[in-house]
C-alpha cells in the first residue's frame, strides 16, 4: 500500500474524511480504516514513511473519535506508538516529529476511561511518557506531563507504577532545567494530583523525596505554582508519623511563614492548614513555628473576616495542645488580648475554641501573665459567660478564674470579682446539673470566702 492511498487529507489545519469515509460511514468501516494505520506503521520499512502515517494517525485521533471506537483501535495503535518511540533510532529532525506526534496521540488516549487507560500501561507507555517529560521540545514535554497527570488521577495502582518508573527523579531534574513557566505549572499540578492520590504518604523515603521536590517548588515566584505546591504539601503532611525529622531538616517552615504575607486568600488558607498539620504532629515543630514568630504573622489576619476562623482554629489548637511551652509566645504576640477584644463578635464554635485556649494558657500563667490577663479585661468577659450558663463556654470560664487564684495576684483579682458581682453569679452554680461546674464553682467560692473579712474586699 502506498502512502497516497490513505483516504485522509489535511487542508488549512482541518482534517476532513474523504467521501468514501464520510460522517455517515458505519462504525465498522471506521474501525477497519483506523486499524490499518497501526498495521501500516508497523509494516513500513522506511522511517520517513512511518512518520507520514504517524502524522495521519494523529490527525485521525484529533478529529475526535466516538468512545465506541476507542476500544477497537487502542491496543494495536498504542503498541505501535510505543514501539516507534522505543525501538527505532531516529535522525534528529525525524525524532522531533516522532515525539510530537506520539506524545499528542498518547495524550488523547490518556483522556479515555479507566479500562482504556490500562492499555497504555500494558503497552509500556509509562516509561515513554516519563522520558518525554524531560524532552527539550516544549510541546512534547507538556503533552507527556498532561498525559501522565491524567493517568495517575484515575487509580492508585497507576500512581504506584508511575512512581516505580522513576517519576520522582524526573520531578527533581526539572528544577535544574531551563523550562518555560507553563511547563513548571503543569509539573506542579501533576505533583498535586499525585499527592492527592497517595495521601497519606506511608513510605518515609517517598515522603522525603516529595518533600525535597516541593521545597524547591515553593520558591518559585509564581502564584499558580505556589498554590498547587502548597496544596500538595497540605496533602503529604496530613498524617505525619516518623517524618518529623525530615520536616525539620528540610527547613521549609521559614519560607511557609513568609508566604502568609502573599496576597492570595486561598494560599493563606492552605498555609494555615499546613501549619496545623505540622504543629499538631510534633511539639518540636510547633516550637519552631513559635520561635519564627508565626503567631505575629497570624495576628495580622485575625481581624480579616475571610481568615478569622482559620486563624483562630490554628492558634487555639496550638495553645490547647502545647499550653506549657506556648504560653509565653501567646502573651508576647498579644494574641490573647485580641481574642478577648473580638470574643463577642465570634460565632459559637469560635467562642468555644477561644475560651478553651485561654483556659489552657491560664493554667500555666506566671504572676506577670496573670496580671496581664486581668488587664485584658478577662473577668468581665467570663462573668458575662457565667451568667449565660452555656456549658461549652461556662466550664473554661470557671477554669480561668480558678487558675488565676493560683498566682500571687489575689488583690487585683478579688477587686475585679467584686466589681462584677462574681460571687452572686457563681453561687447559683453550686447545685448545677453538671458536676464539673459544681466542683469549679465551689472551689472558687472557697477562695472568695477566705477574703471575706479582709480590707481588700472594700472596693
Amino acid at each position: 500500500m502506498e502512502n497516497n492511498e490513505f483516504p485522509l487529507k489535511a487542508r488549512e489545519d482541518k482534517i476532513q474524511v474523504s467521501e468514501t469515509n464520510s460522517a455517515n460511514v458505519q462504525e465498522r468501516d471506521a474501525i477497519e480504516l483506523f486499524s490499518r494505520i497501526a498495521e501500516v506503521i508497523e509494516s513500513i520499512p522506511t522511517i520517513s514513511t512511518k512518520l507520514q502515517w504517524l502524522r495521519k494517525a494523529r490527525a485521525f485521533l484529533e478529529i475526535g473519535l466516538p468512545n465506541s471506537l476507542l476500544p477497537a483501535i487502542r491496543s494495536s495503535l498504542v503498541i505501535a506508538l510505543v514501539e516507534l518511540a522505543r525501538d527505532y533510532q531516529w535522525p534528529v529532525a525525524d525524532e522531533i516529529q516522532m515525539q510530537q506526534d506520539v506524545s499528542a496521540c498518547l495524550l488523547i488516549f490518556s483522556t479515555a476511561d479507566k479500562e482504556q487507560l490500562k492499555s497504555l500501561i500494558q503497552a509500556g507507555a509509562l516509561p515513554i511518557l516519563i522520558e518525554f517529560m524531560s524532552s527539550n521540545i516544549i510541546d512534547v514535554s507538556e503533552n507527556a506531563i498532561q498525559a501522565m497527570t491524567n493517568l495517575i488521577q484515575h487509580q492508585n495502582r497507576f500512581c504506584d507504577l508511575a512512581l516505580g518508573s522513576g517519576l520522582l527523579h524526573t520531578f527533581q531534574a526539572f528544577y535544574f532545567l531551563e523550562v518555560p513557566i507553563t511547563t513548571v505549572r503543569l509539573i506542579s499540578n501533576m505533583i498535586l494530583t499525585l499527592c492527592q492520590e497517595i495521601s497519606p504518604v506511608k513510605d518515609s523515603n517517598r515522603f522525603i523525596e516529595l518533600l525535597g521536590i516541593l521545597r524547591k517548588f515553593i520558591y518559585y515566584n509564581d502564584m499558580e505554582i505556589l498554590s498547587t505546591s502548597c496544596w500538595a504539601l497540605a496533602f503529604v503532611t496530613c498524617d505525619l508519623n516518623d517524618d518529623v525529622t525530615a520536616i525539620q531538616e528540610s527547613k521549609i517552615m521559614p519560607r511557609l511563614i513568609a508566604l502568609i504575607s502573599a496576597e492570595s486568600l486561598s494560599l493563606k488558607k492552605t498555609l494555615i492548614r499546613i501549619f496545623d498539620n505540622l504543629t499538631m504532629a510534633n511539639e518540636q515543630l510547633a516550637q519552631i513555628f513559635l520561635n519564627l514568630n508565626g503567631l505575629n504573622f497570624l495576628k495580622k489576619h485575625i481581624h480579616d473576616s475571610s481568615l478569622k476562623k482559620d486563624v483562630i482554629w490554628l492558634s487555639s489548637n496550638i495553645a490547647i495542645t502545647y499550653q506549657n511551652s506556648a504560653s509565653q509566645a501567646f502573651f508576647k504576640a498579644g494574641i490573647i488580648r485580641i481574642w478577648i477584644e473580638i470574643f463577642l463578635e465570634l460565632d459559637h464554635d469560635n467562642k468555644t475554641e477561644v475560651i478553651a485556649a485561654i483556659a489552657s494558657l491560664s493554667s500555666c500563667c506566671d504572676a506577670k501573665q496573670s496580671e496581664d490577663l486581668i488587664g485584658f479585661n478577662i473577668i468581665p468577659l467570663v462573668i458575662k459567660i457565667i451568667a449565660e450558663d452555656d456549658i461549652p463556654l461556662l466550664i473554661p470560664s470557671l477554669t480561668i478564674i480558678r487558675s488565676l487564684f493560683r498566682t500571687p495576684i489575689t488583690e487585683p483579682l478579688i477587686k475585679e470579682l467584686i466589681q462584677y458581682e462574681a460571687k452572686a453569679h457563681i453561687e447559683t452554680l453550686q447545685n448545677h446539673e453538671n458536676r464539673h461546674v459544681q466542683m469549679l464553682s465551689k472551689s472558687i467560692l472557697r477562695k472568695l470566702n477566705q477574703y471575706n473579712n479582709k480590707p481588700i474586699l472594700q472596693v
